[in-house]
């Protein structure tokens, strides 16, 4: 608003723009910046927007926060720092959740269809037949090998895993299943005695605290407001730094861990606060059964776009399924964009011949965005 007023006075809008415009112009900039004048005139050292020193009370008024001066809000380049992120599609403002936590979803589906589930079944080979699928197993318990044929086999199995099975996968099917890559991610979370997030100074109630530091950033819970306790992830890190922390052990990871979260809140210098004992971590990459947690995928590679457009199409009546063949990996809305995708394909109301105007979704940008 500082410098959009110095170029209004200095005539820096279109010829064509009426001095009426220009006058109703530097009022709104006076609103929105809390200029005290139009134009050039020093804007006040404090304002409200600043939010309050101390909370105020009935015998007293709001003494501000002093406004960082216009050339240190430029050093702070806070525009790289996901300032945009609540405008892009992948993080829309938030709605609402379900009660319990997003597993939620899955304890809904389990409701429906648990019966059916097999667990601890470790798949050992996929056989493509005419009329169907063929899937060998092992019970992880027992260790016997068993043996399923099915009209259809939809696999949202990560990708590198699928790689390492015994198949009988088509030339380029197989090629494009062997090129896929999954990225790795980190997280680490805390139980705090006391949710001193959301006293002052903090108040704060949900939503991310981002740092350069290499946790990464820091989530709040959107749920159990004012309550005692409180889970606090600690640290959510992405590629060569999730890497970094899945090679630690535990105990490090957690010293790593609160040396840096106490730049963000000085209560995690307090072992009684947020015990160690309580702390747990889990780096994806090395999590059995996931080989990472999101699919990397980079629209400009025509080799990319190969592999995704291939994996969009059933081998037989084999389909794979999952973020990691979305648009949006990572998120579960790409889970169940893709199978739906599969099931329509399935059902024939979506051709199984992709467009070779399909395209692998651009990652990169999700990475910068995220990290």
């Amino acid at each position: 608003a500082e410098l959009l007023g110095k170029a209004i006075n200095q005539n820096a809008l279109d010829a064509d723009v009426t001095q009426e415009d220009r006058q109703a112009f530097i009022k709104m900039l006076r609103s929105f910046g809390e200029l005290p004048t139009p134009g050039v005139a020093p804007i006040d050292p404090e304002t409200p927007r600043n939010h309050c020193l101390t909370p105020m009370t009935v015998q007293s008024v709001c003494e501000a926060n002093p406004r960082l001066p216009l050339s240190e809000l430029l050093k702070s380049k806070f525009w790289e720092h996901l300032f945009n992120q609540p405008v892009d599609g992948e993080w829309q403002p938030t709605l609402f959740q379900p009660v319990g936590g997003m597993d939620k979803i899955v304890d809904a589906f389990v409701k429906r269809v648990g019966k059916s589930i097999r667990y601890n079944a470790q798949v050992m080979e996929i056989i493509n037949l005419p009329d169907g699928v063929q899937v060998s197993w092992r019970d992880r318990r027992s260790g016997k090998t068993s043996q399923l044929k099915a009209d259809y086999c939809l696999s949202n199995m990560p990708l590198p895993k699928l790689a390492e099975l015994k198949t009988n996968f088509s030339e380029d099917f197989k090629k494009a299943v062997d090129h896929a890559r999954i990225g790795a991610l980190y997280k680490l979370a805390w139980q705090a005695n006391r949710r001193f997030w959301e006293e002052a100074p903090y108040n704060i109630y949900g939503g991310i605290s981002y740092t350069d530091s290499a946790i990464t950033q820091m989530w709040y819970p959107s749920n159990g407001y004012l309550s005692k306790r409180g889970i606090v992830a600690g640290s959510y890190s992405y590629l060569e730094q999730a890497e970094a922390f899945g090679r630690m052990t535990l105990a490090d990871r957690i010293t790593a861990g609160r040396k840096d979260a106490v730049k963000l809140h000085k209560e995690f210098s307090s072992e009684a606060l947020l015990p160690s004992s309580k702390a747990v971590s889990i780096a994806w990459h090395q999590a059995e059964g996931q080989s990472g947690g999101y699919a990397l995928w980079d629209d400009s590679k025509a080799e990319d776009n190969k592999a995704y457009r291939r994996l969009l199409a059933p081998d037989g009546r084999f389909f794979v399924i999952g973020d990691q063949v979305s648009p949006l990996p990572g998120w579960q809305e790409g889970a169940f964009l893709s199978s739906e995708h599969a099931v329509l394909q399935v059902t024939g109301k979506r051709p199984v011949l992709v467009s070779e105007l399909e395209r692998a979704p651009d990652v990169r940008r999700l990475q910068r965005r995220l990290a």
